[in-house]
């Protein structure tokens, strides 16, 4: 409908193509649309077919792709570094005093979707400095995010896939990490955050 519409919203909105393409880009990246939605998608004017044109080069461009986690930026924080410091000190808290809720909250209030899977990512990482304790309950917090829909399975397959790139780096200072790290992935699959054929890509 918004494609089959954007003649008249430019006239409101003239970037209107640009921003529908981003959308349709990171709806993409995130699993909400398949990727054949480009190639099925009803263009029948011209600024539809530039929208998807561009939406086509952000999904398909290894230049553009690593960009879609931020493509609408950090959100209300400062920088990055800030929301991976924000992010540090919830799981620092969390494992302090695992209560699922106020971490919930906490992440809630970062309003940062786009950085879903480095949250993940960071809550892997130092779960994996813990004890086994600390291991079960960061997969009671991620079966909780999604079961309130915090976080969706693309989330879980970045976050999963980005620490299992860091492990080699890991693994000096935790040598377990390997193992733990397929233990916690086979909870994640388990608990339904994974697909039971999930493989990360380490190239």
């Amino acid at each position: 409908m918004l494609l089959f519409r954007l003649p008249d919203l430019v006239l409101d909105v003239p970037e209107a193509p640009q921003l529908l393409a981003k959308f349709v880009s990171r709806a993409i990246y995130d699993e909400i649309l398949p990727p054949a939605f480009i190639k099925d998608a009803q263009v029948d004017n011209n600024l539809a077919k530039e929208t998807m044109s561009l939406a086509f080069a952000m999904t398909h461009s290894p230049d553009e792709k690593g960009r879609l986690e931020h493509i609408w930026g950090p959100g209300d924080m400062a920088s990055v570094d800030s929301l991976k410091a924000a992010v540090d000190g919830i799981l620092v808290e969390y494992f302090a005093n695992p209560d699922i809720d106020a971490a919930t909250v906490a992440v809630k209030s970062l309003n940062v979707p786009s950085f879903s899977g480095q949250i993940i990512k960071r809550s892997l990482v130092k779960a994996l400095e813990h004890t086994e304790v600390a291991r079960d309950s960061i997969i009671k917090l991620f079966v909780h995010w999604h079961k309130t829909s915090l976080m969706g399975d693309g989330s879980f397959k970045r976050g999963f896939g980005a620490a299992w790139k860091q492990i080699d780096d890991i693994k000096l200072d935790v040598p377990s990490a390997p193992k733990v790290m397929g233990d916690l992935q086979a909870l994640a699959v388990q608990g339904k955050l994974l697909p039971a054929d999930f493989k990360p890509i380490l190239d």
